[in-house]
């Protein structure tokens, strides 16, 4: 359970912000963007006396490395070192499976921004935790429902592996064992694993060009 500070006015909440630093593009990974919507999102509660009334938020933040053991370090840290009482993130999912059972342990809510793993949809096992977005199985699951409104059965997967991101790995292994199934009406056209970090427009313009042919195309 929270087990806040209290200060001479306010209880203090402590929360504990984990992602990577190292990512190669800005988004939902990008530490210095997330951190300042993080920052000003603290600002915004503790300047509104009706949010959180008696209350005051801070955070702070480590650097996970979307590496299980590391996070793992930087959880217990914040957590025994400097009392943190729910955590943001963390942001891999790796991170956020051993994470998770921590934070259900010591009772303590944790919401991860990005984690899509399908095991953190065990409830009773991660009773502690929620996401903000759904598992990769959910995420494929759609995609197949807009193909089978649309009728379509052929499809072409473009997976990046310039930002190195093991997300694109795992929803492509989760989409192919759905069309690998026999009791689903879809063919996999082509598979395309190219680098869109570094490739430029023409390139891209190409390899959708490509996929486009194939996956349109019975004979192909």
């Amino acid at each position: 359970m929270l087990t806040p500070l209290t200060t001479a006015n306010k209880t203090r909440v402590t929360l504990g912000y984990l992602g990577p630093s190292n990512y190669v593009k800005p988004g939902l990974f990008n530490v210095g963007e997330i951190g300042a919507a993080v920052t000003i999102a603290v600002q915004d509660i503790n300047n509104d006396p009706n949010l959180l009334p008696n209350h005051t938020l801070t955070f702070v933040y480590n650097d996970s490395q979307c590496n299980d053991k590391i996070g793992l370090q930087k959880i217990e840290w914040q957590r025994r070192t400097l009392g943190v009482n729910a955590f943001i993130g963390p942001a891999c999912s790796a991170v956020c499976e051993v994470g998770g059972l921590l934070a259900s342990n010591w009772k303590l809510p944790i919401i991860s921004y990005v984690s899509t793993s399908s095991a953190m949809s065990n409830h009773a096992k991660y009773d502690t935790f929620a996401r903000t977005n759904a598992p990769l199985s959910l995420a494929v699951n759609a995609l197949l429902k807009v193909m089978d409104h649309f009728g379509w059965s052929r499809l072409g997967i473009l997976r990046d592996f310039g930002e190195k991101r093991v997300i694109w790995g795992l929803l492509q292994s989760t989409l192919v064992d759905k069309l690998d199934d026999p009791s689903n009406n879809y063919t996999l056209s082509q598979l395309l694993s190219v680098d869109l970090v570094n490739g430029g427009d023409d390139e891209i313009d190409a390899w959708l060009d490509q996929l486009r042919k194939k996956s349109r195309s019975k004979w192909a």
